[in-house]
């Protein structure tokens, strides 16, 4: 639907410019007549529908691509449906300090210092004792990175996105 939106919007945009482009005619398009014809009116009309799409361009189409993206809780490119508030928040927070060092295709995250996620499939009860006592090897991830519910929401995301086993 956001898409729709978006692509209306430029299709719209385009057509008022070609309106207004050819607006006079071919005889005056050259010499002004058509601007000089125009009314305070409908400059002042056209001026303000002018405004009012930059300003849809500018900020409504964009605000409604992230919220259609913030909010989606399905990630169809890695085949998984129906996250939970847990999951989505949990989705989050990877995305702010775990994506820097591990795969996960469902986070679009690709790093090569910690383990590709989608390759170990980790059950969620292991990505939580990972992330209290941390892990050593080439990139050495410290521990607590999380605490509480917030590594139970990683957990539960990574082992949802990864289809482990008993997630």
């Amino acid at each position: 639907m956001t898409t729709i939106a978006f692509i209306l919007a430029f299709v719209l945009l385009a057509l008022g410019t070609f309106f207004v482009a050819f607006q006079g005619g071919p005889r005056s398009a050259g010499s002004g007549a058509a601007v000089r014809q125009q009314s305070r009116a409908g400059r002042r009309a056209g001026f303000v529908f002018f405004v009012l799409a930059l300003l849809a361009l500018v900020f409504a189409v964009p605000g409604a691509v992230i919220a259609a993206m913030h909010n989606r809780d399905n990630i169809p490119s890695a085949n998984v449906t129906n996250l939970t508030a847990q999951e989505k928040h949990g989705r989050e927070l990877f995305g702010y300090r775990c994506a820097a060092c591990h795969t996960l295709k469902a986070s679009n995250a690709v790093a090569f210092v910690g383990p590709n996620l989608d390759q170990l499939r980790p059950p969620a009860a292991l990505v939580q004792a990972t992330i209290k006592s941390g892990a050593s090897g080439a990139g050495e991830m410290p521990a607590g990175l999380y605490q509480g519910q917030d590594a139970k929401d990683i957990a539960a995301y990574v082992a949802k996105a990864t289809g482990a086993a008993g997630s």
